[in-house]
């Protein structure tokens, strides 16, 4: 997971590998919502019942609170 700016403001994006590292799905927006319209950035993963949880920091209401997505 990581974050840019390619639709304005900076958005989180997320790709998985099921290889090792070898190839990588598509890059999904994991805040799609929200493109382009507000700051999101930090993000952090971890690996939770088999699901992916993705928490990052966003400044979508004017503060900085924490939001979180899973897979």
């Amino acid at each position: 997971t990581w974050f840019n700016n390619m639709y304005g403001e900076y958005d989180i994006f997320a790709a998985a590998s099921f290889d090792g590292g070898a190839s990588f799905t598509e890059p999904a927006i994991v805040n799609d919502s929200l493109r382009g319209s507000s700051w999101s950035g930090w993000p952090v993963v971890s690996i939770v019942n088999g699901a992916a949880l993705i928490v990052w920091e966003d400044l979508r209401d004017g503060a900085v609170d924490l939001y979180a997505a899973t897979s």
